[in-house]
């Protein structure tokens, strides 16, 4: 795969994920090209490591970026980090003629439906969306408790529940993440984002606890969305009172793995990947 890569580009969201790709590819030696999103904080680092690769896009300005990709004779594309989709609702969002014909043609404005036509656009053109995993790979864990203390019968039970819900989501392409407490769902992610969502569950608690459950959708198709957690979370959740955060194992992306288990362990939020169940009942 990698030897047919010939010029990547990156459409870069808010995160770490693009600079840590671009490193990647950067070390085998695949000519890169950065398209920071406008609307998003972009990792800062993005300018200083790859100087006179940056091509600043906006998200109502498709018809620029493809222009850009054309330019730089980009044959393989990724897309990383987060875009929050609002900014597509924004009344002063302006769009040009190329993002308003994409816009008019999707049957919904869900995550499968954007991507999709957008993935076809490129296709278009030559261009291959190549799958998020294939630079990131390794910043995926195995099934197993990292911190904390053994579970409880009654966490278990909730972790179980809270997986099961965070997947049917994903097939209804709402979400990704739902916070669960004595088997009832306190918040679910739509499109608002997974801090709001966490946010919304310690409300509910009083931040006394709550239980953070993220799946990839049945079927994820890894060019996509692929389900992340960093250092931010872990402290989203330790300012909301939220004591667990289950992933799905070898599906979710933790941004500095390491950074992230020591981080939850010094929080004192349990960290465990999990398998998602076929029921959410034992």
């Amino acid at each position: 795969m990698l030897e047919k890569i010939k010029h990547l580009g990156i459409l870069c969201g808010a995160g770490s994920l693009p600079l840590i790709a671009a490193r990647s590819a950067h070390d085998q030696n695949i000519s890169v090209s950065l398209f920071p999103v406008i609307e998003e904080t972009i990792n800062s680092d993005l300018e200083k490591e790859f100087l006179n690769r940056v091509f600043p896009v906006s998200i109502g300005g498709l018809g620029h970026f493809l222009k850009l990709l054309q330019d730089q004779k980009i044959t393989h594309l990724l897309l990383l980090g987060k875009v929050r989709k609002e900014h597509l609702f924004k009344p002063d969002m302006k769009f040009d003629s190329e993002t308003l014909q994409l816009l008019s043609e999707l049957d919904s404005r869900n995550d499968d439906a954007f991507f999709f036509a957008l993935s076809k656009k490129f296709e278009s053109m030559g261009i291959t969306v190549i799958s998020q995993e294939t630079f990131l790979g390794n910043l995926k864990l195995a099934a197993k408790q990292y911190t904390g203390n053994a579970l409880t019968e009654q966490e278990l039970q909730d972790i179980r529940f809270g997986m099961y819900h965070a997947s049917k989501i994903g097939e209804l392409d709402i979400g990704q993440t739902v916070v669960v407490h004595n088997r009832a769902v306190l918040a679910v992610e739509a499109i608002e984002g997974t801090d709001l969502c966490l946010q919304r569950a310690g409300a509910v608690t009083h931040k006394k606890g709550g239980i953070v459950c993220k799946s990839q959708k049945k079927n994820q198709d890894t060019r996509f969305d692929v389900p992340t957690v960093g250092l931010h979370t872990i402290q989203v959740m330790q300012e909301n009172g939220l004591h667990i955060l289950a992933i799905e194992a070898e599906k979710t992306f933790v941004v500095t793995p390491e950074e992230v288990i020591t981080a939850a362990d010094k929080a004192g939020i349990t960290l465990i990947a999990a398998e998602v169940p076929v029921t959410p009942f034992l």
